[in-house]
């Protein structure tokens, strides 16, 4: 995962092996972290925050990875990998992720309103299309100026990530 400001060409990355960043471009990268992992994001309206998702909850840098600092009180049970996090611009308390289970086809969207404190899954209408919301590949957008709405493939959400239902706009 990557995460790079423009405006000051700071750059973070991370895998399961931990998180980098540098301050110069690339030129030169310090490891800040040996977390595990998932889903590595930042939001424009926050540019010094970094979001980490590992399988035991996300923690957040506000310091663009000096330090991270766990925010979730408590995970979901059975989680094998928790990714694609997405954080809203114009809200950054709104969250949606993606839970990977154990077995096959065991999936499911997830969405935060207080910064990832908690989570509750989401509610998904399977009317009218046979792919799932909640496959591998489900990539999430929210609107840069509305909290609510969020686009994941066929999908929309119009209350951030509590419903989604086929998109039809």
């Amino acid at each position: 995962y990557i995460v790079g400001n423009p405006k000051d060409g700071r750059i973070a990355v991370s895998n399961e092996k931990g998180a980098w960043v540098s301050s110069d471009g690339g030129k030169s990268w310090k490891k800040v972290s040996d977390l595990a992992i998932n889903a590595l994001v930042g939001v424009r309206t926050r540019p010094d925050n970094l979001y980490a998702m590992t399988n035991d909850g996300l923690y957040v840098s506000t310091d663009f990875g000096g330090s991270f600092s766990k925010v979730t009180e408590k995970f979901m049970n059975g989680v094998v990998k928790a990714t694609n996090l997405r954080v809203s611009p114009a809200d950054p308390n709104r969250m949606v992720m993606l839970w990977i289970g154990t077995g096959s086809f065991n999936y499911a969207t997830y969405y935060s309103h207080d910064g990832g404190k908690t989570w509750a899954k989401s509610a998904q209408d399977k009317r009218g299309i046979w792919i799932p919301l909640n496959s591998w590949y489900a990539n999430f957008w929210f609107s840069p100026v509305d909290k609510d709405y969020i686009i994941a493939n066929e999908y929309r959400s119009e209350d951030g990530g509590k419903n989604f239902f086929v998109s039809t706009k």
